[in-house]
């Protein structure tokens, strides 16, 4: 079993080490590959730059990295995505629609 992490940074750092200790490789998606911690730069099986904002760049870079099983965010704003391009891809997914509200703000109520 092969994993994927988009945007492993901050605590999505978790993941990618709770899947190592599975014995998973883990392959790191990011929009801007600068960001990952050196850490994991060593640990990783690859290091995709890739639009995360799209699922349908997503799917492609999983397709083309292959033998992917799972896919997870490794941040709060790819919950949406991950969860678009595991529907696509067939994987076990949250459903986008939940996923979609994952990253709506709420508005707060004035301190007024």
């Amino acid at each position: 079993m092969a994993t994927v992490v988009v945007e492993p940074v901050s605590s999505g750092t978790a993941p990618v080490a709770a899947a190592q200790r599975l014995g998973h490789p883990v392959h790191a998606f990011c929009a801007d590959t600068r960001i990952v911690p050196p850490t994991h730069l060593r640990t990783v099986a690859s290091l995709t730059s890739v639009d995360t904002g799209s699922a349908d760049d997503v799917a492609a870079a999983v397709r083309t990295v292959g033998g992917i099983d799972a896919l997870v965010a490794g941040f709060e704003y790819a919950v949406d995505i991950v969860a678009q391009t595991a529907a696509q891809l067939g994987l076990p997914h949250l459903a986008p629609e939940a996923a979609a509200l994952t990253t709506r703000q709420i508005p707060l109520p004035s301190a007024t």
